[in-house]
């Protein structure tokens, strides 16, 4: 029986040995975000007031318990959304 070098093997491990080595090191990558400056503009810029009424109405209606969703409607929009039209 003829038995191979084991140094292709060795090889192999030491690599993986490397790669183990320079992951627990801590210089993985981490994850960044940039916000543009139109963005930070957008952000800064204050909410229509008939945005603001609008939302106080409907805040006020959930608060009472007299908002109502026309389950309909809701359905017609997401069937339409979902089916390109």
């Amino acid at each position: 029986m003829k038995i191979n070098p084991y140094g292709s093997i060795h090889s192999y491990y030491q690599s993986s040995a490397q790669n183990v080595q320079s992951k627990a090191s801590g210089h993985e990558k981490k994850d960044s975000v940039e916000i543009s400056s139109k963005a930070l503009e957008m952000q800064e810029e204050p909410v229509p007031t008939e945005r603001e009424k609008r939302i106080q109405e409907l805040q006020q209606k959930i608060d009472d318990g007299t908002y109502e969703i026309d389950e309909r409607a809701v359905a017609k929009k997401l069937y339409e959304f979902w089916n390109g039209r």
